[in-house]
């Protein structure tokens, strides 16, 4: 297992209920990781060079959101618009994240079953990662893993938030046995 990077793209992580217990549970079993928090960059720039340095050496990049209109959320859209640029990322001279391997973990507010051709949401949860998977092709990342877990509502009681209390605990484990099988 080489150096791992953890990135967290919640918009709001103090008041979030699965990505903050995700996180936490992988701190805790992973303390040599490093752990970047994009919700502290809400209306400041990135310093683009720190955060090319933190890519440039690690071996894992995980992203842990949640999804927000079947997507990642701005804050880190706006990390890879800003960071993922020509020169570094991609072209003639951009080779710096080429043979990392990237895992991408997410939760969602609909639950899994919903998650697949013709439910509610209309498509299976992974073919609203084509553009990261386009994303890291581009830029020589090895698309390592998928991570989902759906019905995340934090407003249950009694049974149903014990179901999602475990839920989560599986949706940790199972992400860290990845992480520490590369």
């Amino acid at each position: 297992m080489g150096k791992i990077l953890l990135v967290s793209g919640h918009r709001d992580l103090e008041n979030s209920f699965a990505n903050k217990k995700i996180l936490e549970y992988l701190g805790e079993n992973l303390p040599e990781a490093e752990f970047e928090y994009l919700h502290k960059y809400i209306n400041k720039d990135f310093d683009v060079e720190e955060q090319q340095k933190k890519l440039s050496e690690a071996d894992i990049i995980v992203l842990q959101f949640p999804f927000f209109w079947y997507s990642m959320p701005s804050i880190m859209q706006k990390w890879f618009e800003d960071v993922f640029v020509y020169g570094f990322a991609y072209g003639s001279a951009g080779h710096k994240l080429k043979g990392k391997k990237l895992i991408v973990s997410f939760t969602t507010g609909g639950s899994d079953e919903t998650y697949v051709l013709g439910a509610e949401q209309g498509y299976p949860s992974e073919m609203f990662l084509i553009s990261l998977q386009r994303i890291a092709t581009k830029c020589g990342l090895e698309w390592s893993g998928v991570f989902h877990t759906g019905g995340i509502n934090p407003f249950v009681e009694g049974e149903k938030r014990q179901e999602l209390d475990e839920n989560i605990r599986k949706h940790s484990e199972k992400l860290l046995e990845k992480i520490k099988s590369l």
